[in-house]
Parts: structure tokens; C-alpha cells; sequence
């Protein structure tokens, strides 16, 4: 490559799947389909994006999560880091004093809402024994938290995609939906 030309994205990206990493066009095509949102020929390029949310923000992420993943570990949180601790013993804190300020005990059921690649449920549901109910929006994610968790040896652990999300929304009465914002804790008998 001279110094005139530009990579390609797949080029750039490197995926860490193999079937991806060996059809680098699917990462080509992911990016180029994402980057259509914001292609400066486009007059309607803002309306586009707000009319197609959740095919933008699944792109979106389909690309970015491995650059997460390779940038933070399996969390995609902050935690205060003390001198001489290491970022992973920091997270790792931060995880264990949630579990305990919300007093988990095994088996209750917890929902992580956002669960991106399931780090710090996985950490949650090993320290506290609780049963971890995981959900995210893109199922890149969730493919990729289902393949950590399943390497983890956690039987009390599950990952879900957006489907469960959708089958909310479609068995709620609209007098009842809510979007949780919060992790919420039900405790069970």
C-alpha cells in the first residue's frame, strides 16, 4: 500500500471472528451500510437516520463492539481507578459493591437491561449466585455475550436479544408499558 492509498474499513477492523476476519465483504458491507446514513450527497440524510433508528444503532454497534471489546474487556462501564489498581480490579470492585449494595442473594432473579457483551452480569451472577437475566438491543452483542458466558461455565446466567423486547411490547397492554431504566432486583421466595 503506498502512502496515497487509504485502507479499506475491513482492512482497519480486523474482526476477531474468524468467519468474519475470512469474508472481510460483511464487515465491508456493515460499514458502508452504516456510513450510508451519513453520506454528504444524501439531502435527506437526517431524516433517513431518524426514520431507520434501530437499523443505524444495530450497525452502529455491529462495528464498534469489537473495538469495546479490545479497548475495555468484556465491561463497557467506568469505575473510579485508586493508584496502583489495575483497570480490571477496578471494575471488578465496582461490579461486587453493586451485587452487594443490592443485598443479592443466590437465585434471585436480576435483569441487566443493556447487557452489552454480559460482562458484568457474568461477574454479578459468579459473585452473588444470583440468576442473571440479560437484555440488549443488538444481537451482535448478545451472540457475542452467549459465546463468553458459554466459556464461563454459568448455568444461572442468560443473555437475550431484542426479541424479548419486542415480545414485551407485544404482549403489554399500552396502558401498561413501561421502558425500565434502572437495574431492578425482584426478589423471589
Amino acid at each position: 500500500m503506498n502512502s496515497v492509498e487509504r485502507p479499506s474499513i475491513s482492512q482497519i477492523l480486523k474482526p476477531k471472528e474468524k468467519s468474519l476476519s475470512s469474508n472481510s465483504r460483511v464487515v465491508e458491507g456493515k460499514a458502508d451500510h452504516y456510513l450510508h446514513y451519513f453520506d454528504a450527497s444524501l439531502k435527506d440524510k437526517e431524516e433517513l437516520r431518524k426514520e431507520n433508528p434501530m437499523d443505524l444503532s444495530n450497525h452502529y454497534y455491529d462495528l464498534a463492539t469489537d473495538f469495546y471489546e479490545y479497548g475495555w474487556g468484556e465491561a463497557f462501564h467506568f469505575a473510579e481507578l485508586n493508584k496502583g489498581e489495575s483497570r480490571e480490579h477496578s471494575f471488578a470492585k465496582y461490579e461486587y459493591s453493586l451485587a452487594l449494595k443490592l443485598g443479592l442473594k443466590p437465585g434471585e432473579l436480576v435483569l441487566d437491561a443493556g447487557c452489552g457483551i454480559g460482562g458484568p452480569a457474568r461477574h454479578i451472577a459468579s459473585f452473588s449466585q444470583a440468576k442473571v437475566i440479560g437484555i440488549n438491543c443488538n444481537d451482535y452483542q448478545i451472540k457475542r455475550a452467549n459465546e463468553l458466558t458459554k466459556l464461563s461455565n454459568l448455568q444461572h446466567l442468560s443473555l437475550l436479544s431484542r426479541e424479548i423486547i419486542t415480545l414485551y411490547h407485544t404482549l403489554m397492554p399500552p396502558s401498561t408499558k413501561r421502558t425500565p431504566s434502572k437495574r431492578h432486583v425482584t426478589r423471589r421466595p
